[in-house]
């Protein structure tokens, strides 16, 4: 089975910027990561993921995992799967 070249590019252009500076890269998208998983948090009424439940060590390891496991999926869908790890606290009346 070929890949397309689009799909190669995406690879390509995704893999250099990671492999060009992955301290950075990990930063900069955690960052982001958290901050998404915050607002989804605000939003809800009855609970929110903890996300004080793990170390950033452990969360960057985690989408680090996913996305080797995954090269075609979007950053978010990992997110997504972080989320779905951590335990649901909910809130107080």
């Amino acid at each position: 089975m070929r890949s397309s070249p689009k799909v190669i590019e995406k690879l390509l252009t995704k893999g250099w910027i990671y492999l060009k500076n992955p301290d950075g890269t990990d930063v900069v998208y955690y960052s982001w990561a958290l901050g998404y998983m915050s607002a989804l948090n605000s939003m809800s009424l009855e609970g929110f993921f903890d996300l004080n439940a793990e170390t950033t060590d452990d969360g960057k390891r985690f989408l680090r995992e996913y996305c080797s496991a995954h090269p075609l999926a979007n950053y978010m869908d990992g997110v997504f799967e972080l989320m779905k790890s951590l335990p649901i606290v909910k809130r107080k009346e």
